[in-house]
């Protein structure tokens, strides 16, 4: 049996392998200095490094002695806490595809199919709220790049459907009488969008942007932040930082999913990813 027909048909021993690798390496020295320098080597630290290491730019060597691969750096990436995912052959079949030379998969920060998402609280007229916030990497004018807004989930901009069945409108002869339901419509402020053309889009962004600039909403912190990649043919992953005392620990895949170009949209919309 060759290696590769191995680690797709025995994607559990293989994460055993591993977890067994990094539990010798620091089996009795979590206090000692040698595992604290072993943690801060593998540890990945920033999101840069985990796309070096992905893209098999950094080596990591395993503990164990083996040979490095690319093939091992990327199973390093994973969180290996999470046994659905290091035992799933949909994780395995993932790591042999983005290891495979002919597929030439590499991670790019100029490829602009790929988001950071993050957990952030508001306060909105006193009031308390949770939402997410989505920025992607742009070109700027100048050549180099900036992260922007791409889109929005808060509660208070959700626009309800129900309004929108509100039967008001402006009668067709109301301009013989100098459009006198629309004064009393802008005046009362409620339920405007039903007087728009069905053409009409509403926009989240738009109307963050306006809470923000008349201080109605203001932000209060930013939490958990996590990045979604769309980048690889056929596949969507997350990556998430997980601090804790382990060598496989920092910025970490947390979901690897398959997903064809119609199910990365579905995930974007779900995501409220407007651009």
């Amino acid at each position: 049996m060759n290696n590769v027909s191995t680690k797709i048909r025995y994607p559990l021993l293989l994460a055993l392998a591993l977890s067994l690798s990094f539990k010798a390496s620091g089996q009795g020295l979590i206090n000692d200095s040698t595992f604290l320098k072993a943690k801060f080597n593998l540890q990945v630290k920033q999101l840069g490094q985990f796309i070096d290491r992905f893209n098999f730019d950094e080596i990591v060597k395993p503990s164990n002695g083996s040979q490095p691969s690319r093939f091992m750096n990327i199973i390093s990436l994973i969180n290996r806490f999470d046994t659905a995912l290091t035992n799933s052959p949909t994780t395995m079949e993932f790591v042999e595809f983005c290891s495979t030379d002919a597929n030439a998969v590499k991670l790019k920060f100029e490829n602009p199919n790929w988001y950071a998402s993050l957990d952030c609280d508001f306060v909105y007229k006193a009031k308390e709220v949770k939402g997410n916030l989505i920025l992607r990497p742009e070109k700027s004018e100048k050549g180099g790049y900036k992260w922007v807004i791409a889109g929005v989930n808060l509660s208070i901009l959700n626009n309800d459907e129900k309004d929108k069945k509100v039967q008001h409108f402006i009668n067709p002869m109301n301009h013989e009488i100098g459009f006198s339901e629309i004064t009393k419509a802008l005046i009362e402020g409620r339920n405007l969008e039903v007087y728009s053309s069905k053409e009409y889009a509403y926009d989240e962004l738009s109307v963050f942007f306006t809470y923000l600039n008349n201080k109605d909403l203001v932000l209060k912190q930013i939490g958990d932040i996590q990045f979604q990649f769309y980048q690889v043919l056929g596949w969507f992953f997350t990556v998430n930082n997980f601090n804790r005392s382990d060598f496989n620990s920092g910025w970490l895949m947390s979901r690897i999913s398959k997903a064809d170009e119609t199910l990365k949209d579905a995930i974007k919309t779900n995501s409220h990813i407007k651009n």
